[in-house]
Parts: C-alpha cells; sequence; structure tokens
C-alpha cells in the first residue's frame, strides 16, 4: 500500500488541534473539492461536475462528507446525478466509445420529485454522442467523459474516506490510495466566523475562498441576517455593500453616543436602499432596509445595533486572519493540487 511520508510530516507540524483531538479547528465550516470540472477547455464541451464536500454546521457538530456529481446544463433543481443515473451514464459512455447503440431510461430522484430520465448514443455531425433528456432540458456529452468521470469519481471517493478520518480521528491519519486529499485544480471554501444577533437584523462574518488554477485569494465576507416574528431567520443579504454599511453604522452609533444627529441614506443595493440614522435615545444606529420599485417581494426591514455588538462584530472580523491563516498552512490536508503536480512532471528536477 503506498503511503505519503512528505503529506505526513507537514500535516504534523501544522494542524494545531483547538480541543479534543479537533483535526479541523475551524468550528462551522464547508470545503468543496471539484475533481472533474465541467467547463472544458479548447471547445471540447461542457461536461459533469464532479465534486466531493466536506463540512460542519450547528445542527451536525460531528460533521458530514458527501459526493455529488452534476450537470451544469440543466436547472439548479435537476442537475443532480444519482448513482443509478451515474451507471446508466458511464454505460452509454462506454458504448458510445465502441460505436454501439444504446438506449436507456432511467427515474431521477430530483428536488421537483422523480422524473424521466433517457440516456442514448446519439449521430451528431458524424461523431457518437452521449445524449441526456431530462423533461423537455436535453445535454450531449462526448464520449470520453464516461472515462474522466470514472477518474473525477476516484479522486472524489477516496477523498470522502479522507474527509470522514479528519472529522472522526484524534490523531493525523496516514494518507493511502483508499483515503487521500483528491487531487483538483482549487476549491471553495467557507468559513463562519460566527453571528451577532442585533435587534430585529443579525450581522454575519464569514471567511471564503474561490481557488481554481490559480493562487487562493480569502476574501472576508459580511452577511445580514434577516428574522421572521417569530425569531426564525428569514433570508439573509450579503455583498461588499453590507461592508460599507457597517461603516455607517460605526458613524452612527459614535454619534448617537456624543449626542449629534447622523443620518445616512445608500443607493441601491440588490434591489434595496438602506438607511442608517443615529438614535439619540437609545444610543444605537437603527438601520432600515427599503425595497426600491419593481422588487415586490421584499418587504421594509428594520433593526438596530449598539456599541455593544459593533464591540463584537469588529472581533469577528479580527478573528479571520487566525482562520485562514490555519487553512494557509493546511491547505493540503483538502485537496492535492494538479497543476503543481503538472508542474513538478515538466521540472528538469523530475526527468
Amino acid at each position: 500500500m503506498k503511503t505519503y511520508p512528505s503529506l505526513l510530516a507537514a500535516s504534523l507540524l501544522l494542524v494545531l488541534p483547538l480541543s479534543g483531538g479537533d483535526l479541523i479547528p475551524l468550528g462551522e465550516f464547508k470545503v468543496t473539492v471539484v475533481t472533474d470540472n465541467w467547463m472544458k477547455p479548447g471547445g471540447a464541451g461542457n461536461g459533469l461536475n464532479v465534486s466531493v464536500r466536506v463540512s460542519r454546521d450547528a445542527k451536525d457538530r460531528n460533521g458530514s462528507t458527501s459526493v455529488e456529481v452534476n450537470c451544469y446544463d440543466f436547472k439548479s433543481d435537476q442537475r443532480m446525478f444519482p448513482e443509478a443515473d451515474l451507471k446508466v451514464f458511464l454505460a452509454a459512455g462506454d458504448a458510445a466509445q465502441e460505436g454501439k447503440e444504446f438506449r436507456e431510461t432511467v427515474m431521477t430522484k430530483t428536488f421537483r420529485g422523480e422524473t424521466e430520465t433517457t440516456y442514448e448514443v446519439v449521430d451528431v455531425d458524424g461523431k457518437k454522442m452521449v445524449r441526456i433528456s431530462r423533461g423537455e432540458e436535453k445535454a450531449e456529452l462526448l464520449p470520453g467523459e464516461a472515462a474522466k468521470v470514472r477518474t473525477a469519481l476516484e479522486q472524489a471517493r477516496s477523498g470522502e474516506a479522507w474527509f470522514r478520518k479528519l472529522l472522526a480521528e484524534d490523531t493525523m491519519p496516514i494518507p493511502s490510495e483508499e483515503a487521500k486529499p483528491p487531487q483538483a485544480d482549487g476549491y471553495y471554501l467557507q468559513i463562519l466566523i460566527g453571528t451577532v444577533p442585533g435587534k430585529g437584523i443579525g450581522y454575519e462574518v464569514s471567511v471564503s475562498s474561490h481557488s481554481f488554477g490559480k493562487p487562493p485569494h480569502y476574501t472576508t465576507d459580511h452577511t445580514l441576517c434577516l428574522y421572521s416574528a417569530d425569531g426564525t431567520l428569514s433570508g439573509t443579504l450579503s455583498g461588499g455593500w453590507v461592508d460599507g454599511m457597517l461603516w455607517k453604522i460605526s458613524s452612527a452609533i459614535d454619534a448617537a453616543n456624543t449626542d449629534r444627529a447622523y443620518s445616512f441614506t445608500s443607493g441601491e443595493y440588490e434591489g434595496r436602499r438602506y438607511t442608517v440614522t443615529a438614535n439619540l435615545k437609545t444610543k444605537e444606529a437603527d438601520v432600515i432596509l427599503t425595497p426600491v420599485v419593481g422588487f415586490k417581494n421584499f418587504k421594509t426591514e428594520k433593526g438596530s445595533f449598539g456599541l455593544a455588538q459593533l464591540t463584537e462584530i469588529r472581533k469577528l472580523i479580527a478573528g479571520c486572519d487566525e482562520r485562514i491563516k490555519w487553512f494557509q498552512a493546511n491547505e493540503h490536508l483538502f485537496f492535492t493540487s494538479t497543476t503543481e503536480k503538472a508542474e513538478q512532471a515538466v521540472s528538469p528536477n523530475n526527468p
């Protein structure tokens, strides 16, 4: 059985559990590694998207993993490829590769319920293709896509086994062919730093990174949490404008605590504009989110933030760097860069 001593050595040096043998000390997080990207270069046509995910949230403190296959030629609520579909697709791809006829229909479980999906080999401009028909939507893939998906699935499944070990074990596991970080061009990362509830509106801070075929770029994300009358989360709003609003909240709180009037009304963002006003009585910043013309489904949202909440939000923002540094140092635990492998293969030191 092949092992990976260099990876293991780096892991032992860089993984710093917070407590209780937690090998991923990120709290609530989600990492999605795409082992086969659906966007094919050089006019090769679209393909299937194969990914492996590891995550942990407040509802599942032990964490979870999954392998997903999707076709982005279909709508978001029915682009999934369950195991039964994969089996038929791979058989259709093999048949197309061998120049054989093929046609089979399965019932696919989608977010819309069960729907028929037909896989068949067809001639398109003189070459064999795999046509996938699901409802009124169709996708056509090259025969070689089946082999690529098989390879991507191997990476995703061994990656999932590795992620399960990271979640469950107290000491750093040793990578093997059956369980190892998946090879990929990059990953999607989201780490929840925390949420500060205000009056009526909450403020959430998180870290994200979307890295594909290039060095990772980490961002601090700001999100407003909206609540229904019973206090349950009803929606969220995010974007750079939320960060800008925080500066206005800070100015309003400063004005309120020095008995100065302050009010600011923004431009339009995502169908809304916001107003921040200093409340001289409560010493808080009052926030009003107002829908603009044409967005009838939005309603006016109101909330307030005081100095205590602002202080907590700033602490969350300050805590982002620590999480980013940990992930940068431990990135190798979540994926092996195919770009780096390709560069090493052509290096003068690797004849």
